[in-house]
């Protein structure tokens, strides 16, 4: 396509001057996340539901270059260290393993690298003695070092179910950009996992480097903090997401010592569900006093949250956000078809979590506590009825390329069976890339 070189000029100028504004419009746009989906990938079968060895989730995820790894049977990988994943362009396709899929206990899935997918997945770590260990016992932990000038960018967790971490349940941190989650379960981090700083119970935290983040359709539940923590600088999509039983904070938008980059948050279409776990006079979404009044600024805009009192009245208030100092409109870009907050519980509750069709036993309880208000902060392991063994079911599904992806419509014909398998497991429901 020819462009007119006139509107290039008047988009250099603005950019000369307004340079700000215009970076800010173009980095919040919406992106998709291919992992594997591409070509000369190769497809690593998981066999084995052993810690290590052949046939191994870890054995996959060494392996070098892209791919995308499958699993031949369902069941529980009791890990005896944390799983990392270090090579570029790779999917974790859980829903290829018969329902209700893969639980990982015993360790976190650390994300070291860029163009991730880990779908359809859920990961339940559970506590430590070992201090060192239980620090960083996040569920699922995304980092790219400052120190090191390592960037990492293009990371989709979909459909992922994860829940009893001792630091945060997830934890996006260091050089990142291009993160979503989406139709995911996180839920019931623990309080005391062995943290060596005492209590903890953390759903979701952002570090002050992250870059862009889209959090969509998603339910945390029964954190005492961070459903999620936002910092200055980030820039953020949280929509349509149903936070239910926060303690003592909910969505809590977070002033950095140091400010390194504009941000812009939207916060659309969120509902909250106060229960006998929050603490009263707090706020749903609370904004930091210096927050809106930070340099570079991070502009944020509210549009149809609710607090919604089924489960508890009179206690959990909206916001305390100075209304005349936010956005009127969204200030972000994102590819999500937003449900109107009268809405959104019958709109995300059956489609989240790693096999939301045929739950597995974790989180059928936490969604039914959910749904009958019971829902609590998890004080420690031996309050979550201890790791779930699930029977190994083989798969009955061919692969329809085993070997490797040589060509486009290689491609084309796994990303088509993928998807089959994704609307199988989640009453029908879209994957979001």
């Amino acid at each position: 396509m020819m462009l007119s070189r006139f509107p290039l000029l008047i988009y250099a100028f603005l950019l000369y001057f307004f340079p700000c504004t215009i970076a800010s419009a173009v980095e919040v746009d919406d992106f998709t996340v291919s992992g594997g989906l591409v070509t000369g990938s190769n497809i690593i079968h998981v066999t084995s539901l052993d810690d290590d060895g052949p046939g191994t989730l870890r054995e996959a995820l060494e392996k070098d270059g892209p791919k995308i790894i499958v699993f031949e049977e369902s069941g529980t990988i009791l890990l005896k260290s944390d799983l990392i994943i270090t090579h570029d362009k790779t999917t974790i396709a859980g829903e290829t393993a018969p329902s209700p899929g893969i639980i990982i206990h015993n360790g976190s899935l650390h994300i070291r690298a860029s163009d991730i997918v880990v779908s359809h997945v859920a990961i339940y770590p559970g506590s430590s003695n070992d201090p060192q260990i239980a620090e960083n016992r996040d569920g699922i932990s995304i980092y790219g070092s400052p120190s090191k000038n390592i960037q990492r960018n293009n990371i989709l967790l979909h459909n992922v179910s994860v829940g009893w971490a001792v630091d945060e349940n997830i934890g996006i941190q260091g050089l990142t950009d291009h993160i979503k989650i989406v139709r995911s379960l996180i839920a019931q981090p623990l309080v005391t996992g062995g943290h060596p700083k005492g209590s903890h119970s953390m759903n979701i935290l952002l570090g002050g480097t992250v870059k862009r983040v889209i959090i969509v359709g998603s339910v945390l539940a029964g954190a005492e903090y961070r459903s999620p923590r936002l910092l200055t600088g980030n820039r953020v999509s949280f929509i349509n997401n149903v936070i239910v039983g926060p303690g003592l904070r909910a969505t809590h938008l977070d002033t950095s010592q140091t400010v390194l980059q504009p941000g812009a948050i939207d916060l659309i279409g969120n509902v909250y569900f106060p229960t006998a776990a929050t603490k009263c006079n707090s706020y749903a979404i609370d904004i930091d006093s210096q927050f809106l009044k930070a340099t570079p600024a991070t502009t944020v805009h509210l549009d149809d949250n609710a607090v919604l009192e089924s489960c508890k009245t009179d206690c959990l208030k909206l916001t305390n956000a100075t209304m005349n100092l936010l956005a009127e409109e969204p200030v972000t870009q994102f590819g999500w078809k937003v449900i109107s907050s009268k809405n959104v519980t019958e709109g995300v509750y059956p489609y989240v979590g790693s096999h939301p069709a045929q739950r597995n036993p974790i989180d059928a309880k936490v969604i039914r506590s959910i749904e009958d208000c019971s829902i609590s902060l998890m004080q420690e392991m031996r309050d979550t009825g201890g790791y779930s063994s699930l029977k190994s079911i083989p798969t009955n599904d061919d692969v329809p390329i085993s070997e490797k992806l040589t060509s486009p419509e290689d491609v084309d014909t796994m990303k088509a069976w993928l998807l089959m398998l994704h609307k199988r497991v989640t009453h029908g429901a879209d994957f979001i890339y």
